[in-house]
């Protein structure tokens, strides 16, 4: 389901705005906690956004991505150094 939301507002977000926007890979980490920072798909994550393949980050929920308020804003932090913008 969170696969499907993502796919319907990437479609949605190229046929309102000037941008064209394409899902490259979802991320998933069945099996782990969203307070593991160190879990295999985050940590691809934390490499896709320093390597400057990705603009944004789409997630269903921002407990998708964290559960810590500290590791979230960490994550924000890095977004902006970046220049990725974060979607929930």
């Amino acid at each position: 389901a969170q696969r499907k939301r993502s796919e319907t507002h990437v479609e949605h977000l190229s046929q309102v705005g000037p941008t064209h926007y394409r899902l490259l890979e979802f991320i998933s980490d069945e099996g782990f906690s969203g307070k593991n920072t160190k879990r295999p798909g985050y940590q691809k994550l934390v490499r896709l956004i320093k390597s400057g393949k990705i603009k944004f980050i789409i997630a269903t929920e921002l407990s998708r991505l964290s559960r810590s308020v500290i590791d979230f804003l960490e994550l924000v932090r890095l977004c902006e150094q970046y220049g990725v913008a974060i979607i929930i």
